[in-house]
Order: structure tokens, then sequence, then C-alpha cells
């Protein structure tokens, strides 16, 4: 039942997380009794099932997708990648291609992104399919439709993965982390680097694998508006570029 409970919890996490960006509103939030039974549909005709053994019982009902809040028919797909309640499964090579599928076979949107939940660490080994995954996704070509807030190509056709365990919680809401704002579009990107007087590669980085900055799902040239507060200075903001 752990694996039920971490799947609710992820649910309602990552409701609160992604609702900057997309639409979130009517996103149902489950009990664990409903997650249990949602879980254990089977999965056959889903159209996610690929990326299961078996194609039943492996949770795919319990992926969702949400719509961008200002790019048209942009969407981003959250699914628990071959998750079982008997144990953990392993992310290997094959992942690269069932990724792969769901857009060559047009199950999803070009453009779309995707988060991959996972029952495991994200390790070096997972890191490296990770990038090599949207490096492949990266040489597809594909248009931009919709895009009425300058995002560019790289913003597009990613895949982000996540550990489960680090969904338990919302990191953004520790009183330790600071607000992160992501800037993604050139022109208020442009505006940052003259009131600061500096190019991009002069400003401090925020590694894409940091865990707010994955969270926030920065990609490599975003820039990440920074709020800390002081009781002797007040708010005061600096920015951190993501490589």
């Amino acid at each position: 039942m752990d694996i039920i409970k971490q799947i609710a919890k992820s649910r309602q996490i990552l409701k609160e997380v992604l609702s900057e960006e997309y639409d979130t509103d009517t996103l149902p939030i489950y009990s664990i009794d409903e997650t249990d039974k949602l879980f254990s549909i089977e999965s056959s005709k889903n159209p996610f099932s690929i990326l299961s053994h078996g194609g039943q019982g492996q949770g795919n009902a319990c992926n969702f997708s949400v719509n961008h809040r200002i790019v048209k028919d942009h969407q981003l797909h959250v699914l628990y990648y071959n998750f079982q309640k008997d144990g953990k499964t392993k992310v290997t090579k094959t992942v690269i291609d069932k990724i792969k599928t769901l857009y060559n076979d047009d199950i999803i949107q070009p453009t779309d992104n995707i988060v991959l939940i996972l029952n495991e660490n994200i390790k070096e080994t997972i890191q490296n399919i990770n990038n090599t995954l949207n490096l492949h996704l990266k040489d597809d070509k594909f248009d931009i439709k919709n895009n009425d807030i300058q995002l560019e190509k790289k913003h597009f056709r990613n895949v982000f993965m996540f550990d489960i365990k680090t969904l338990q919680f919302n990191i953004l809401k520790h009183k330790f982390v600071p607000k992160h704002e992501v800037v993604r579009d050139n022109d208020s990107i442009q505006q940052i680097l003259k009131n600061c007087n500096c190019s991009i590669d002069q400003l401090p980085i925020i590694s894409k694998e940091d865990p707010v900055s994955k969270i926030k799902m920065c990609i490599p040239g975003d820039i990440c508006k920074i709020t800390r507060h002081s009781k002797t200075s007040g708010d005061y903001i600096y920015y951190r570029v993501c490589r």
C-alpha cells in the first residue's frame, strides 16, 4: 500500500507545483482507496500502456495531462513509469524508444512535455538516460504553434524524470527555500541582463538537477529570479542562470 500512498501524495504535490504554468484547477485529488482502485484498472487500452509491462495493473490509469495556461494546445503529461505494487522496477535505455513512440505515433502532440515518475532513485545512470532521451527528441523536427510568450524550441518536447519519493512534499513551501520564479522568454531575460549590467555567462549558476530548479522544470538558459527576505533589509532579489 506504500506505493499507492506515494502516488496519491505525488498527485497532490504536482497539482500545487504545476499550477503556476499549467491549469491544474480541475485535476481531481483522490483518496488512498480511490487511488488503489485507479491503480488496478486494466490499462491495455490506455494510450500510455506502452510504458508498462503486461498492460494492466501498472498504474497507467493514474497518469494525467494538464494544459498550459498560455500556450494553446500545449500539454504536460504526468506518467507513472511501469509501477508495480510488489517492488521497484529498473529504468533502462528502452525507455528512450518508448517515449519516442508516444511522439512518433501521435499519442501526444509533438511539442508536449512529459514528467516521468519513477519508483527508483535518480542516479547518474538515469540522468544520462534522461539527457540522451531529450537530445533524441530535439533532433526530430517539430513546429511551435500558438506561442504567445516567446518561448524557444528548447522549452518544448522535454522529459523530466522524478523519483516519486521526492514528490512527497512541496519543496517550494520549505521555510528555508526562497521564492523562485522562472524567466523563460528572451525579452525578459535581456531586460534582466541590462538591469544587472552583465552577460548571461556572468550570472551565478543553478544546476538543472537542483531540486528547486528541477521541480520548476528549468531549462538551461532560463533565469531563476530568487527573492529572499532579510529581517534587516527586507526583500531582495538576485538571479541565477540554469545550466
